[in-house]
């Protein structure tokens, strides 16, 4: 199956979205893609440039792109062509994109979030309000679906951000609570391998179990429709698996082993419609 070059992005940078968007039927599994590129988009604002200030510029251009969009004018950029096709195929609202873009601004801080819960409302920003529209691609318009798509979305984002220390700690970028770092005697931009920090990681990875708990126990079986995007919480409960196995170590070599044992869960789950 062949993509065009911003969906090969999806699938080389945020694989796990891509195999789940797998699940849908087209032409809703191709606007799936195009949010999860425009995602990708804001996500890497941060990563791809020198400085913070040209992280803004990143976000702004995107809102000024947007602005653009909604007087008609076709963008010259091929992941906002695709998503503008999205946004007027499943009637994206202004406010949940915006949400998107600002919440991403926080990246451009250079300072963790100073407790959990502004650690949670980042993740809701982000990743929930991401299944959200995703769910409105797929065309599903349900109460129970919606809370659960949060949590799962929260579950998704929390269990990422633990297993990304290592990856954030080569940026200086953290994004463990500052209050748990300063109980644990960790110092921000002093990330190191240790039990302190793993006590640190249990405890965001524990809130991520609990958001995974809600989200099923308030829906269980659902409609295959809705699968693609709730089917994250899947690879997050193999992902936070591996890292307690692992004693909550985010740099142990073990969490790289786990990709094959969460394809396999994906598909028995698709098939029992579970997530």
């Amino acid at each position: 199956m062949s993509f065009p070059s911003w969906a090969s992005d999806v699938r080389r940078h945020d694989r796990d979205r891509f195999t789940c968007a797998m699940f849908a039927a087209e032409p809703a599994r191709t606007h799936l893609l195009a949010l999860y590129a425009f995602n990708l988009e804001l996500s890497k604002a941060r990563e791809v440039v020198s400085e913070p200030l040209l992280g803004r510029i990143r976000l702004q251009w995107w809102r000024d792109t947007l602005d653009a969009m909604e007087k008609d004018q076709t963008p010259d950029h091929q992941v906002a062509k695709a998503f503008q096709s999205a946004i007027e195929w499943a009637g994206l609202e202004r406010a949940g994109i915006d949400e998107l873009i600002d919440a991403r601004e926080f990246d451009m801080l250079g300072d963790p979030p100073e407790d959990l819960a502004a650690l949670l409302a980042y993740c809701k920003g982000t990743s929930s309000a991401l299944s959200l529209m995703g769910l409105k691609i797929l065309g599903v318009q349900d109460d129970a679906v919606e809370a659960a798509a949060k949590d799962v979305g929260l579950a998704w984002a929390l269990s990422g951000l633990a297993r990304a220390v290592p990856f954030h700690a080569r940026q200086n970028r953290v994004y463990l609570p500052k209050n748990l770092l300063k109980k644990a005697g960790i110092a921000p931009e002093q990330i190191r391998k240790g039990e302190a920090l793993n006590s640190v990681v249990k405890q965001v990875a524990e809130a991520a179990e609990e958001s995974l708990e809600r989200a099923r126990k308030s829906l269980g079986k659902t409609d295959r429709k809705a699968l693609p995007v709730l089917l994250p919480a899947t690879l997050a409960e193999v992902y936070l698996r591996q890292l307690k196995k692992a004693g909550w170590n985010p740099f142990s070599s073990e969490l790289m082993m786990v990709h094959n044992k969460g394809r396999l869960r994906l598909m028995i789950n698709a098939w029992r419609r579970r997530f």
